[in-house]
C-alpha cells in the first residue's frame, strides 16, 4: 500500500477533508474474478471508502465505487486507487483507526489484503 504521506499512514488535512492511496498487486494463482474493496474493521469510523482500477498512469479506468471487480488473470499486475472522504475527526491511534484494503475471489474467500493507519489532522 503506497499513501501520500509516504509513511503508511492515510492523513486527511481535516474532518471533512478527501485523501488518497494505492496499491498494487500480484496474481500468483490462476485467472479468476476478484473483488476489491476497502473498510475499517471492527471499528465505525466517519469515512466513507471508494475505489477504482487503475492504468499504468494512475488513472481510474472507471468511476470510484465501493468495490471493483475485475477478471484478474494468472500471472498478471493491477493497481488499485482509494479514495477517502471523512466526515468526522479521526484520532490519530494507529493500533485502532485503520483503513484495509480487501481483494477477494469470487466464492468470498480473501486473497490478499493490506492496511494502512488512518486519521485527520494529523
Amino acid at each position: 500500500m503506497a499513501t501520500i504521506s509516504g509513511d503508511g499512514v492515510v492523513r486527511l488535512s481535516g474532518s471533512a477533508a478527501l485523501q488518497l492511496f494505492a496499491i498494487g498487486s500480484s496474481n500468483v494463482g490462476a485467472t479468476g474474478t476478484i473483488t476489491v474493496s476497502a473498510d475499517t474493521g471492527a471499528v465505525s469510523l466517519p469515512l466513507t471508502l471508494t475505489a477504482c482500477e487503475t492504468d499504468s498512469a494512475g488513472n481510474c479506468v472507471a468511476s470510484p465505487s465501493p468495490a471493483v471487480t475485475v477478471t484478474y488473470a494468472g500471472a498478471t499486475n493491477k493497481s488499485f486507487k482509494f479514495f477517502a472522504q471523512a466526515s468526522g475527526a479521526i484520532a490519530f491511534s494507529p493500533a485502532v483507526n485503520r483503513v484495509f484494503v480487501r481483494l477477494r475471489s469470487s466464492d468470498g474467500v480473501q486473497r490478499g489484503a493490506t492496511s494502512a493507519a488512518v486519521c485527520t489532522g494529523c
